[in-house]
């Protein structure tokens, strides 16, 4: 299975926004980026899983 190169940039933007406000309303997703930035990921990539992590919730749902 190959990556995709080619990503939604409007997605890919709220997703981040999302997310960077969700680190000061949510405890968990406090407590996620920073088991993230613990592992050695940087803000962005942080994010980016959280945002993923929310994206999981929701296809759950």
């Amino acid at each position: 299975m190959t990556h995709r190169r080619v990503k939604n940039r409007r997605l890919a933007a709220v997703g981040y926004v999302w997310a960077f406000a969700a680190l000061t309303a949510s405890p968990g997703a406090r407590a996620h980026y920073d088991r993230r930035k613990h592992q050695g990921d940087r803000h962005a990539t942080a994010l980016r899983h959280l945002y993923n992590r929310f994206l999981g919730c929701l296809s759950t749902a």
